[in-house]
């Protein structure tokens, strides 16, 4: 047995030492190195306090927060690794001064048995600068069109102020924080919830993600207010100079105006009255104008809608000098009423052939009194009026009495007059 052991020994190792070699040459042959590029691999970054315990911002740039991983190693280990097992670490601890950091790459599983790991990238850039931190006043606006005849009221917000930090080259940039609302067709008040927006002094909307802030939205309440075109109307107080009179004609500029408000008050208004008391024409013997506010008369719940408009008009009072003018009363424009049967009555003194007409000068306006002497004068003499007191009748006897005339209103008689007359009973024939 042992002779045929250690017959041909040397061929029998050589076989041995030549199996080894080609298992060898076939575990390579069917396991060959291979490589695989995993795309977009978010770096993970660490210490970044070291940064920011400085009162400093950072800002990674030109993208490098992103690599492709392209990694080399046996076919067998590379088909067990997957993009979740691709870890690149930004160190903060290793940021040069010229804001890069070196990326560590590494796999979680066999990271000993890998030929190869690279990134397209090397090192990640930054921006690194002050922080600083500013407060602003919210402005609350609106934007869109409203219907017709409607108007913006007050717009509020439930917060004024907001907070806000980041880095100083961004910070500076802000100019104003506002909340906006679209009212398009909105015809009843609104009450919203609206996100802070950063604009330059140009008016541009800035990135508000690298802004941070203690409040993002606020609440914003718009009131929509009904507007309405109104007549104006004056009134006047006082006595013109002796001689003279108000003419009753009172103009106003503007004549209208735009008023705004609930639509339950706006329904009941028609008119905005500019009382008495504001306009006093004691004295005058010219026309006069007076300067109001028409803010200190409308209604509770009202206002201008004309925002640009200061709410003054100017009241014109018109005032004339009285003209005085003779007019006749003839025998048959004087009516006698109320005459018992029984009774009859003649004039003395006056509708006689010596005298069968009766100046009488009136005063007024111009025109109140050309359109009293258009017409005819009446007089009327109420015998009722001459009743003694405990009688039921008028007695006959001689009377003196004021008749009544027909003057229109703003013209008056300049004297007093009085006519006679002498009632009789009729004698039976």
């Amino acid at each position: 047995m042992k002779e045929r052991i250690m017959n041909n020994l040397g061929l029998k190792i050589l076989a041995i030492l030549c199996s080894v070699v080609l298992w060898f040459i076939v575990m390579n042959i069917s396991d060959p190195d291979g490589s695989r590029t995993f795309y977009d691999v978010q770096v993970i970054l660490t210490n970044e306090s070291i940064v920011t315990d400085q009162n400093k911002v950072y800002e990674i740039m030109e993208g490098t927060d992103k690599v492709d991983v392209t990694v080399t190693a046996k076919r067998s280990i590379l088909d067990r690794i997957n993009a979740s097992d691709i870890r690149v670490v930004a160190d903060f601890s290793n940021l040069t001064l010229s804001n890069t950091i070196d990326l560590q790459l590494s796999t979680a599983i066999y990271n000993s048995s890998l030929t190869n790991i690279k990134a397209d990238v090397t090192s990640m850039k930054l921006e690194v600068e002050d922080k600083i931190q500013r407060q602003f006043r919210i402005l609350a606006t609106t934007n869109g069109e409203l219907d017709t005849d409607y108007m913006i009221g007050s717009v509020t917000t439930d917060a004024n102020l907001v907070n806000i930090s980041g880095a100083e080259s961004i910070l500076n940039q802000v100019d104003h924080v506002e909340a906006s609302v679209n009212v398009s067709g909105m015809i009843s008040n609104i009450n919203t919830k609206a996100d802070l927006k950063f604009y330059n002094k140009d008016g541009e909307l800035l990135d508000g993600s690298k802004i941070t802030k203690n409040i993002s939205s606020v609440l914003v309440s718009v009131e929509i207010l009904q507007t309405k075109k109104v007549q104006l109307v004056a009134e006047a107080m006082g006595v013109t100079a002796e001689g003279y009179a108000a003419t009753g004609i009172i103009e106003n500029s503007p004549a209208t105006i735009l008023i705004a408000g609930n639509s339950d008050i706006l329904r009941t208004i028609e008119s905005i009255l500019i009382p008495a008391e504001a306009i006093n024409i004691t004295g005058k013997k010219e026309t006069t104008q007076t300067l109001v506010n028409i803010k200190d008369y409308l209604p509770d719940g009202v206002r201008l809608a004309n925002e640009t408009y200061s709410g003054n008009v100017t009241v014109t009072v018109y005032v004339e000098p009285l003209i005085k003018e003779t007019v006749l009363l003839l025998e048959n424009q004087v009516q006698v009423l109320n005459l018992p049967e029984t009774l009859t009555y003649e004039y003395r003194d006056i509708f006689t052939e010596d005298q069968s007409e009766l100046e009488l000068e009136i005063t007024g306006l111009k025109a109140l009194v050309e359109q009293m002497k258009a017409q005819n004068v009446v007089a009327t003499i109420d015998i009722n009026t001459l009743i003694k007191e405990g009688e039921t009748e008028v007695v006959p006897g001689t009377y003196k009495i004021n008749p009544t005339l027909n003057l229109i209103s703003g013209v008056e008689l300049v004297s007093p007059f009085e006519i006679t007359i002498i009632i009789s009973e009729i004698e039976e024939e």
